[in-house]
């Protein structure tokens, strides 16, 4: 069976009541009361928690969830009126009318309601009631210190008039108001506070803490002659006592006011043994929490407050259909999804893989293209073979001499077929500085077709000319300079070191440069002619 604790611990008095539920039947175990040095507030939590879990192994009590209690004067308690609204908007708006006459901040207070009686206008009277925020976490926290778990935070209010339901009419002592929806007032004191409430069945008409002490029934008498005053048309009809002294504090209310007045045990009807004897009006607070949670009658809760509803729609199975449905599209959508991805997850690794093969391909091309292109940029003008045939194209050197060339490789460009450019400076030596052996040297090389001769500068013996060279594979060199004979009498007769001997001898061996001048060395010199050559490369 399931069993709870209720606790109502204030003014540094702790009660405890516990009791286990059967459906709807509540049964009464046993119950305590403690005189304590403190009592629940934010700050002292872990302390209260550990005295808590002694005063229930002190008194034998299981652990169990429990239902607290919280007394008036830690309460506000406003009357607000609300249009008709839809259920599910109803909490949003009693909160917004309770927070506007607040000087707490919204966060720091928990604010829930009981549902009023309709009035004029179309509107109702609601209860609202507030605690602070910081209050509830301290019962949380005692709780939690004393290894329990907190259910249920109510008004003692709230436990009172149900502890009072339980009992009225069951017997003689506490009989029903006269008539039964009538409103009454009932009074419950301890040794340390007292509360007072007006109530009728279903609502809460006034709620006041009083003291202890001998003025407590003139207290009791102000409190209704005030609410008399204000509601002239529902008067209350009876007074019910419980608590410490209710005989003594009957007897002197009944010199005040014309009223019955009754007394009521929260624990009449329970069949437990393990209660106090007296005083057990005290724990009317409790014990009502008990029933009104077997009951599922607890109308007010601090730790699940009202909260705003969705709104509700007539066609649920309709939305279970469609919600169904929906889910079923999802999940089938999420399968092709997947499908797809591991079919694109495998197509962009394929893709991945041959885009490597073609950059691993690209790179050996950059390097046979980086060879070739060194290559080509190396393979010039056979130099040896051009200053070979530069020697047989001058077939009289008495008639012209050359004195030096410079060669300069041209850029490559793909706009020109020239690969070099050739200046040649020489003299003329024939009857009055005569061309025309320097005519007949560039009409050879343009019937060649590898040269482009341009116009010579020619002042006085000396001329300058420079050649454009293409450039041609090294087997198409086949120019072979004319054997000449040497006579042996113009041999015997020339004289060692005078200059007709120099000039004979530069003309036998075709070297085509003066004594002192820049000299290219050709391939082969006039008199080591040959038929045909391999052409150096």
């Amino acid at each position: 069976m399931p069993r709870f604790l209720a606790i109502d611990w204030d003014q540094n008095q702790l009660h405890i009541v516990s009791a286990t539920t059967r459906g709807k039947v509540l049964t009464v175990q046993r119950a305590a009361v403690w005189q304590e040095e403190q009592s629940p507030q934010a700050g002292n939590a872990e302390e209260l928690g550990k005295l808590l879990r002694e005063r229930l192994r002190e008194g034998d009590f299981a652990a169990a969830p429990v239902l607290a209690c919280v007394s008036r004067d830690r309460l506000i308690v406003k009357e607000v009126r609300i249009p008709a609204v839809p259920p599910e908007e109803e909490p949003a708006l009693v909160r917004f009318q309770a927070i506007k006459e607040l000087t707490d901040a919204p966060e720091e207070v928990v604010i829930d309601y009981l549902p009023g009686q309709p009035i004029e206008g179309g509107q109702r009277r609601v209860l609202a009631l507030v605690v602070r925020r910081d209050l509830v976490e301290a019962y949380r926290q005692i709780c939690q210190a004393a290894g329990l778990t907190l259910v249920g935070l109510a008004p003692r209010t709230l436990g009172i008039g149900a502890s009072l339901d339980h009992v009225l009419g069951t017997s003689v002592v506490t009989p029903a108001p006269q008539p039964a929806d009538a409103p009454v007032a009932v009074v419950v004191t301890s040794d340390r506070w007292t509360e007072l409430q007006i109530q009728r069945p279903g609502n809460f008409l006034l709620a006041r803490s009083l003291g202890t002490g001998p003025g407590l029934a003139g207290d009791i008498r102000r409190n209704l002659a005030i609410y008399s005053g204000q509601n002239p048309n529902n008067p209350v009809t009876t007074v019910y006592l419980a608590g410490r002294g209710s005989g003594e504090l009957r007897e002197r209310l009944g010199d005040l006011i014309d009223l019955p007045i009754h007394t009521f045990d929260p624990f009449a009807g329970s069949e437990a043994i393990a209660v106090p004897l007296a005083n057990r009006g005290s724990f009317a607070g409790a014990v009502g929490l008990l029933y009104a949670h077997a009951k599922l009658q607890l109308l007010l809760n601090f730790v699940k407050p009202r909260q705003v509803r969705p709104k509700s729609t007539t066609n649920y199975r309709m939305v279970v259909m469609v919600s169904v449905v929906g889910l079923l599209l999802m999940l089938g959508g999420g399968v092709l999804a997947l499908g797809s991805l591991v079919s694109a997850s495998a197509q962009v690794a394929e893709r991945r893989s041959a885009l490597e093969d073609v950059k691993g391909r690209l790179a050996a091309t950059d390097e046979n293209l980086k060879a070739l292109t060194a290559l080509e940029e190396w393979e010039s003008v056979v130099w040896l073979d051009e200053f070979y045939d530069l020697n047989a194209r001058i077939p009289d050197v008495n008639q012209l001499r050359i004195l030096s060339v410079v060669a300069d490789p041209l850029p490559r460009n793909t706009k020109s077929r020239f690969v070099a450019t050739v200046t040649i400076k020489g003299r003329l030596l024939g009857p009055n500085n005569s061309r025309k052996s320097l005519d007949e040297l560039i009409d050879r090389m343009k019937k060649e077709g590898y040269y482009s001769p341009e116009a010579p500068k020619v002042e006085k013996d000396q001329f300058t000319l420079k050649v454009n060279v293409e450039r041609r594979p090294p087997g198409e060199y086949t120019t072979v300079m004319p054997k000449v004979e040497k006579r042996a009498s113009e041999t015997g007769t020339r004289r060692k070191g005078s200059k007709a001997s120099e000039d004979e001898e530069a003309t036998e061996e075709g070297s085509g440069s003066e004594k002192g001048g820049e000299r290219a060395s050709p391939k082969g010199g006039a008199g080591g002619g040959r038929g045909k050559r391999k052409s150096s490369n």
